[in-house]
């Protein structure tokens, strides 16, 4: 079982991206995904498990692309 690992949060990016990308890809409310990307923002690292690995690599892609530092580690 796939975990991705948000562990940090480059400069320069803009935080909307990052949240509206949590939201659609964890189909989470906006309130919910914007107190994710506070926490991701203040450093906490967020841990997210998948079954699917492919979804689990394609979302930690695309958390890259929007400037997030993440990891894919193997449970």
């Amino acid at each position: 079982m796939p975990t991705v690992k948000i562990i940090g949060y480059g400069t320069g990016h803009e935080k909307v991206e990052l949240t509206e990308l949590l939201r659609d890809a964890l189909q989470l409310g906006m309130e919910e995904s914007r107190k994710m990307t506070d926490a991701i923002m203040s450093g906490n690292v967020i841990s997210l498990k998948f079954e699917d690995e492919e979804f689990a690599n394609g979302l930690a892609q695309e958390l890259a692309d929007v400037g997030a530092r993440v990891q894919v580690v193997e449970d």
